[in-house]
């Protein structure tokens, strides 16, 4: 069934069938992967409503990893996608070279997102890559994104 987690079995062969078990049993963000998703995140780029940007993350990771890494394996663990994380700010951009400037389709929407759901995400994206490519999940004539997050 589509949106559940299949059963997943410990070490020991037994299965769970615990929500917050089975998410433990998947993975788990370790502080290492929470620095260095932090240390690839782009320079110069513009925050969110969370007003966070990216260099202020690299210059605090030290301190933020031991307070990202329970907030991001909870969010896991209990399936729950922090409600300020799905908002953004949205500007719209003139685009270039239009007669019409009173047409909206003269203008593009530019979403500013929140930057801990963006480094949230980068996280979940590099787990689900590394597994469908060990497990050879996709299809070997599979066409598509190139595994990079926005």
């Amino acid at each position: 069934m589509m949106g559940e987690i299949v059963p997943l079995r410990h070490e020991d062969g037994s299965l769970t069938t615990e929500l917050e078990e089975k998410a433990t049993l998947l993975f788990q963000v370790p502080p290492e992967e929470i620095q260095q998703a932090i240390e690839n995140l782009p320079n110069k780029k513009a925050a969110g409503s969370d007003t966070i940007p990216n260099e202020l993350l690299k210059l605090a990771a030290q301190q933020l990893w031991p307070v990202l890494m329970p907030l991001f394996n909870t969010c896991l663990a209990r399936g729950h996608y922090p409600t300020l994380w799905k908002t953004s700010l949205t500007a719209s951009i003139q685009k270039a070279n239009k007669e019409d400037y009173s047409n909206p389709s003269a203008y593009q929407p530019i979403a500013f997102l929140n930057t801990l759901s963006k480094l949230f995400e980068k996280i979940i994206n590099n787990h689900l890559t590394f597994w469908s490519t060990t497990k050879e999940i996709l299809h070997p004539g599979h066409v598509g994104e190139n595994w990079e997050g926005t």
